[in-house]
């Protein structure tokens, strides 16, 4: 499950498209300068972190607590719907 941020789900829904880049690798130069990063090669190694490690790495961190801001503001949407304030 993903859960795109409101704005591009507006431009889903009104016909933009997102172009794919997951096929196009990234340049050298770039990748070298991420590898300088003890954080990035931590999550761009395939056992850079264990999985007691993802839990509270900051990115998984960041993510998650997005996940569940959207997901407290979707519920308020729903119950402002359901049950209007008077």
């Amino acid at each position: 499950m993903i859960s795109p941020p409101f704005s591009w789900q507006q431009r889903y829904q009104n016909g933009g498209t997102a172009e794919p880049r997951m096929d196009v690798p990234v340049e050298p130069r770039i990748l070298n300068a991420l590898m300088t990063m003890p954080e990035f090669v931590k999550a761009y190694e395939p056992d850079g972190l264990t999985p007691d490690e993802f839990l509270t790495y900051g990115a998984t961190a960041r993510t998650l607590r997005q996940f569940l801001a959207a997901d407290e503001e979707l519920d308020q949407i729903v119950r402002d719907i359901l049950v209007p304030a008077p």
